[in-house]
């Protein structure tokens, strides 16, 4: 036994000698794989870059290969690198990882990004790439528990693809102005009723409900849809809603769908969210239901727990 063993172990020894077996394959080397800082990367702030405030810098590296802007809820596919400023270190990239981002355009700033990130994105179109040098307050600042925080990042980042929203019919996509049919109330409100049952209930200012709305620029481009977010449907509470929808819904019945012309003193006025345009704008809006108080809803951490031991129990 000793001797098979000896012979094993020597023909093993010369067919490596010889060259005849392979190496076991080595381990993937993520430092192996880290992308050098291109040259200028480096640079803050960067000359010939865009400044966009704050310390948020861009510059294109390649044109874009379309010229149609992106549009909110346009989802687009990114292959991106970073760095740091700090030290120049490669610490992620799409190449190495094998994935490229998708990204819903939310010109209401909602998706979970780096705000250097969101305010970038919606100025790109397909094809482009664009380096972009981000401050610290507009990636991760301080944050403790994330190994990028008190980091200036510099990131390399193309639009590999766009799929681009037209949830929402040609009519609805293209208001029309006010016109003799529609009505218009002393505060400036123009509304136009486009589906309105025969009878119906009327929400109360005090009143919560269930509607689904879209909403348009002077221009006729879409800025928010309930049917694009995700949700579907949205719930408020006519106290807590903005002077344009307040009088809106007070003016419908359950089931009747309408078109309204906001001016902007009835909308946000001057404080207007990130990227909401500004000027007056149009809403369809579906008044679906009137329904409980939100905070009745959801319901309590006991009735949870009943709930759970319930079904438990079933």
């Amino acid at each position: 036994m000793k001797t098979l063993i000896v012979v094993v172990l020597l023909i093993g020894g010369l067919m490596a000698y010889l060259g005849l077996t392979e190496d076991p394959p080595a381990p993937p080397s993520y430092k192996a794989a880290k992308i050098p800082a291109p040259e200028g990367a480096l640079e803050y702030p960067p000359t010939g870059a865009k400044h966009h405030g704050e310390g948020l810098y861009s510059q294109v590296i390649e044109p874009a290969s379309d010229t149609q802007p992106l549009r909110a809820y346009d989802v687009v596919e990114m292959t991106y690198a970073g760095w740091t400023l700090e030290t120049g270190e490669n610490f992620d990239s799409s190449k190495i990882s094998g994935k490229a981002l998708r990204y819903r355009v939310d010109f209401g700033g909602k998706n979970k990004l780096i705000e250097g990130w969101m305010r970038i994105v919606p100025e790109m179109k397909l094809g482009e790439t664009r380096r972009i040098w981000i401050p610290k307050q507009l990636a991760y600042g301080a944050n403790p528990t994330h190994h990028l925080a008190n980091n200036t990042l510099i990131f390399d980042l193309t639009i590999e693809s766009v799929e681009r929203y037209d949830a929402v019919p040609n009519i609805a996509r293209h208001p029309e102005e006010p016109t003799e049919e529609t009505h218009k109330l002393p505060s400036g409100l123009h509304y136009l009723s486009l589906d309105k049952p025969a009878e119906g209930t009327r929400p109360t200012a005090e009143d919560n409900v269930l509607v689904t709305l879209s909403i348009w620029d002077k221009e006729g481009e879409i800025v928010r849809s309930t049917e694009s977010s995700g949700r579907g449907k949205l719930q408020l509470s006519l106290n807590d809603a903005i002077p344009a929808v307040r009088e809106a819904l007070q003016l419908m019945t359950v089931g009747e769908t309408a078109r309204f012309w906001v001016p902007q003193a009835l909308g946000y006025g001057d404080n207007l969210p990130l990227g909401f345009p500004e000027g007056d704008w149009v809403m369809d809006l579906s008044l679906l239901s009137i329904c409980e108080p939100l905070e009745e809803l959801t319901p309590p951490r006991e009735k949870q727990r009943e709930r759970a031991q319930q079904q438990v129990a079933e």
